[in-house]
């Protein structure tokens, strides 16, 4: 075989192999950028709504006692609909 032919296709794989692996490790470092920015915009949301999920969760909790209670064949629950 013909040494151009054999230094030419070093010259092709080299290259091609070269932006395959820069595309490759650019495609990772977007991905972890990506991954980084989700992962603390993630951080910030629960350490702002932390303190409102207890707030929701006592809200909830005086909302169960007001709703009414119902007993079997108690037409009218706690007093519902009673003038």
């Amino acid at each position: 075989m013909d040494p151009t032919v054999l230094l030419s296709s070093a010259v092709v794989a080299v290259i091609v192999g070269g932006l395959i692996t820069y595309f490759g490790q650019r495609r990772l470092a977007e991905r972890q950028a990506q991954i980084d920015y989700e992962s603390n915009a993630r951080r910030r949301l629960y350490e702002a709504i932390g303190p409102l999920r207890l707030q929701l969760l006592f809200a909830a909790r005086a909302g169960l006692d007001c709703a009414p209670t119902y007993a079997p064949g108690d037409p009218f629950p706690s007093g519902a609909g009673v003038l």
